[in-house]
């Protein structure tokens, strides 16, 4: 459950207050603005659906990942149903494993509730997503969360393809072609046209002269080692920042309009790299351009009166307790 699911139960125009509240929990917390969504979502659905096993869980009865198996497994449950199975999967929680408590769990719902396949399934859909994750040692993960039949066929063709390619004596494990099979599927698709994309790597001069061996900078995900930059580098359309960024030179014109100009955006983008509210991650060319000071209030538009702010932080900075209420219409 999430900021916007939460403001909804109240009505739609406080989703920004509830975005504000929970924007300031994160910063308490020390965590990104997403985890401490999903904590404070988990706490509130486990407060409204779940009273017995909140009370199991508080009581040191029940573990949080026990707990969470119970939130997650029952979410398309109405409150009725939920009252009449929470006891039993409270008790069963007692000396089993999450995974046995998950699998009996599901058992149960799917009794009760004779959609719950379909609409687990329906959720997977609508929750599909890729991430790309830094794990260190210039390695990143690519993660595919998919409906179960498209990731069992797409593992299907990556492991089919994996073993034709497989070469007697070559020391690769089979976990190491499955992740060529998966490069070559996508960046070498043979006849079919390649995809392209822009990627916007933030490179010292003299690593890409060759002269030094500072790492490259992949906005909102981290470095990547100065061979590896060189590498992209031989295979992208690079852009330079033509302008001043000490004196401003050409950055600032059109001051007084609220749109940026489309050099100054691209300065805006590139100096702040993501979303400037503490702990968001999220890539400064997927934001908007946030006036410090209000346009409405004599805010200007130059380079320190803007930064990059995701759409939801952008409304927080806004309207931090929510929405001006409406003026009421002339009948």
């Amino acid at each position: 459950m999430h900021t916007q699911t939460v403001g909804r139960a109240w009505g739609r125009e406080s989703e920004t207050a509830f975005a504000s509240a929970f924007a300031e929990i994160a910063l308490v917390l020390g965590v990104a603005p997403s985890t401490s969504d999903s904590r404070v979502g988990e706490a509130v659905d486990l407060a409204r659906r779940l009273p017995v096993t909140l009370a199991a869980l508080c009581a040191g009865e029940l573990t949080l990942s026990k707990a969470k198996v119970i939130l997650e497994e029952t979410v398309n449950l109405d409150a009725g149903q939920c009252a009449r199975l929470e006891p039993e999967l409270v008790a069963l929680g007692s000396g089993r494993t999450p995974g046995n408590l998950r699998r009996m769990t599901r058992t149960r719902v799917e009794r009760i509730d004779a959609e719950a396949v379909r609409k687990r399934t329906e959720r997977a859909r609508i929750e599909r997503r890729v991430q790309l994750c830094p794990e260190g040692d210039g390695r990143y993960a690519l993660r595919a969360y998919l409906p179960a039949e498209e990731a069992i066929a797409v593992f299907g063709v990556i492991d089919t393809l994996a073993h034709a390619n497989r070469v007697a004596g070559d020391d690769a494990g089979i976990d190491a072609l499955r992740a060529d099979a998966l490069v070559d599927l996508i960046l070498n698709p043979g006849t079919q046209s390649r995809v392209k994309y822009e990627m916007r790597v933030l490179v010292p001069f003299g690593t890409l002269l060759g002269t030094e061996d500072t790492p490259g900078h992949v906005p909102g995900q981290g470095p990547i080692p100065a061979e590896v930059t060189r590498l992209l580098a031989a295979d992208s359309t690079w852009r330079r920042l033509l302008t001043d960024p000490d004196t401003g030179t050409a950055l600032d014109l059109g001051a007084d309009r609220y749109q940026p100009s489309d050099r100054l955006a691209e300065y805006i983008r590139t100096r702040d790299q993501t979303c400037r509210f503490p702990g968001c991650r999220r890539s400064a060319w997927r934001t908007d351009l946030d006036h410090t000071i209000a346009f409405d209030f004599g805010g200007r538009t130059i380079r320190l009166n803007l930064q990059a702010a995701c759409r939801r932080h952008h409304r927080i900075n806004t309207y931090p307790a929510g929405p001006p209420p409406r003026t009421p219409t002339a009948p």
